[in-house]
């Protein structure tokens, strides 16, 4: 089954590139698929006359609070700069998880349980503003950066 997405062409990023998989389609703002999702590039799409930008990510996390920080600073930061241009911004948001992994032995009755964090948190983020354009909010979500902890 053929199913192709349309996307506005944001700054020149994959305009007219194709990737394989499942369904064939060009990367779009509504793809959830593997492959647009661990791009890294933010969507952008307009929603009942405000401007929507959401960004997934992939990152190491070796202290989970420190990333918390990361992207509370990385969110405050955008909301600051879209303010002072004049937008309004109404909602700022991210959720991501980490796995944590249980490594159990078992010898003579006896039990071992090590536990860990993997290096790895996979999230996203979303950002909900008034008054800016498309190109801005894109522009913003794109710089987002998590210092060492961000994964080429």
């Amino acid at each position: 089954m053929n199913h192709e997405h349309h996307h506005q062409d944001h700054l020149g990023h994959h305009r007219d590139q194709h990737h394989e998989h499942n369904l064939e389609h060009k990367h779009g703002e509504d793809c959830s698929c593997q492959s647009c999702r661990q791009s890294g590039l933010p969507n952008v799409k307009i929603i009942d006359g405000s401007i929507v930008g959401s960004l997934s990510f992939e990152v190491s996390c070796k202290d989970r609070l420190v990333l918390e920080q990361q992207i509370i600073e990385e969110l405050s930061r955008v909301s600051r700069i879209l303010e002072a241009e004049g937008g309004i911004v109404g909602h700022a948001k991210a959720a991501f998880e980490q796995t944590t992994v249980s490594k159990i032995s078992v010898i003579d009755d006896q039990s071992t349980i090590d536990r860990a964090a993997t290096p790895v948190a996979k999230g996203d983020l979303v950002v909900i503003a008034f008054r800016i354009t498309e190109d801005r909010m894109y522009e913003l979500l794109e710089q987002i950066n998590f210092s060492e902890n961000q994964l080429s």
